[in-house]
């Protein structure tokens, strides 16, 4: 691994400490609205002969001055072309909401045209693709895209409180939905490698019954893990920490 290209993709973002001889990498795709930040808490739980890598997409963090993106092809081309070069090693892909249908798509993207899967693909707080969700409007007002955020959890009173934050924030947040407005899922074919579907039990927007259905996107194994809360369930120190750990426990199948 050349640790000098893990410094500049602004795509990627090395968390924790990386490590030439690890033999495994660890892709998180946030959620909507969120960036590598969401992540910032994980390497103290991920064991350290994995690197860690949290996805950054344009018009956040330090990309705040870059366009945001609501086309999937200006989303998933250059993501596929930032992780191919680590793709040549065994590579696991993590998703929550959103992030999980951008996993799912670059990793259908690195198979059909560099014949490089995942080692597995975890989702996590999100329906299948065949399943249609209960898209929000991202024209809807201010104050109606601040009671989802504050009903979702994961966002703090204070921030959601905050009109210089969130008119940061709120942009963004409408990029992402959509992305989630745009989506469609064009694949035929299952990917040769496990699925590990994970969620809050109390999260009103996704069933444990709608998780399931992530089976059929497999040729391998599949597993349903579920965990207290609602779709923010792994803001949580205590789900986070066993989001990782059924994880970890997953890569090693």
């Amino acid at each position: 691994m050349n640790l000098t290209s893990q410094t500049t993709s602004p795509w990627l973002v090395p968390l924790g400490k990386h490590h030439q001889e690890n033999k495994l990498s660890l892709f998180c795709f946030p959620p909507a609205g969120a960036g590598s930040l969401f992540f910032r808490d994980w390497p103290a739980t991920i064991p350290d002969s994995i690197n860690l890598w949290a996805v950054r997409f344009p018009g956040r963090e330090n990309r705040i001055k870059e366009p945001l993106i609501t086309r999937w092809g200006d989303l998933i081309e250059p993501l596929v072309q930032e992780i191919y070069p680590y793709s040549q090693s065994p590579f696991v892909f993590f998703g929550h909401s959103l992030g999980s249908v951008v996993s799912l798509e670059v990793a259908h993207q690195l198979g059909d045209r560099f014949g490089c899967f995942p080692q597995c693909l975890v989702v996590s707080g999100r329906k299948p693709p065949h399943i249609p969700c209960d898209h929000r409007d991202s024209q809807a007002s201010d104050e109606d895209l601040i009671e989802e955020l504050r009903a979702d959890g994961g966002t703090p009173e204070a921030v959601l409180q905050e009109p210089e934050l969130m008119s940061i924030i709120l942009p963004i947040y409408r990029a992402d939905l959509q992305l989630h407005e745009e989506y469609e899922y064009v694949s035929e074919k299952s990917l040769p490698c496990p699925i590990l579907a994970l969620g809050g039990e109390a999260d009103e927007g996704v069933s444990l019954e709608e998780l399931r259905e992530w089976e059929k996107y497999t040729q391998r194994g599949f597993k349903l893990r579920s965990f207290p809360g609602g779709h923010m369930y792994l803001t949580e120190e205590k789900e986070r920490f066993a989001v990782i750990k059924s994880l970890v426990e997953f890569m090693r199948i």
